[in-house]
């Protein structure tokens, strides 16, 4: 018969899929006493096998590991034999039960959570637990989604908006968990702005036209220093444009 000791180690409990389970610590003090030489050894059994992932020492009779799938609510007998023959017996009850995700986190949201208008994002989460369904309240900028399933913040953007919090939560059927990511938009920098110049003597009182090439899109344009008398820069364009109307020195504009 097992003793009040064996009763009170293994109690009926629950497990978690994925998390690190042991029982039996009152083992580990018949291990010491073992490997001192002062007790006989022992050998543990156990009938039907555990639930994948979780492991009976033959020796100690620790029950340990990480269970890798849901198990419905079972009982198990251990049975211990000594070197003389003799054997004691009790049963311990368990189910493996999947747990509620959590600890959602999106490390690319925390560093970097300005999008622009044009650039593709793919932001992926951290989380513990199964998840069968990510949502977003509000939801996400235009452009950008949340993928029910696989969980990734992607997409372009596809207009500016103000800095706005987004509650983003991934549920199971046990329970959900929730992390709030604060995203605004903006319209990217101009960027490798350049004007394709066929010529760099321009006539005086004859009409010529440059046009910039930029990537990206651009408010207002400047230059330093001013244009020769006779010719202006379009500050909504960038085209430089208009007769000149006097000779000046080759010079370089920005």
């Amino acid at each position: 018969a097992a003793s009040s000791k064996w009763k009170k180690v293994f109690a009926s409990t629950g497990l978690v899929v994925g998390k690190k389970w042991a029982r039996a610590k009152e083992t580990s003090a018949w291990e010491n006493l073992m490997l001192s030489g002062k007790l006989p050894e022992f050998k543990f059994e156990v009938t039907p096998p555990l639930p994948e992932g979780l492991y009976l020492s033959t020796r100690t009779g620790a029950i340990s590991g990480r269970p890798v799938a849901v198990a419905d609510k079972q009982s198990y007998r251990v049975t211990v034999h000594n070197e003389t023959g003799g054997s004691a017996s009790c049963d311990i009850c368990f189910a493996v039960n999947k747990q509620a995700p959590r600890s959602l986190y999106y490390e690319d949201a925390s560093s970097a959570p300005t999008l622009f208008v044009g650039d593709p994002v793919s932001w992926f989460p951290t989380v513990i637990g199964s998840v069968t369904e990510f949502t977003s309240d509000p939801p996400l900028p235009s452009g950008v989604t949340l993928d029910r399933q696989m969980d990734t913040i992607s997409g372009v953007p596809k207009e500016p908006t103000t800095m706005q919090k987004y509650t983003i939560v991934a549920r199971n059927e046990v329970g959900s968990t929730s992390v709030v990511v604060g995203l605004e938009v903006k319209r990217p920098a101009p960027q490798q702005l350049a004007y394709r110049q066929t010529a760099f003597d321009y006539p005086v009182g004859c009409y010529m036209e440059i046009n910039p090439v930029i990537d990206k899109e651009a408010d207002a344009f400047d230059i330093q220093p001013a244009l020769p008398p006779g010719l202006a820069l379009d500050t909504t364009t960038g085209k430089i444009s208009g007769m000149p109307t006097h000779s000046a020195p080759l010079s370089n504009y920005v």
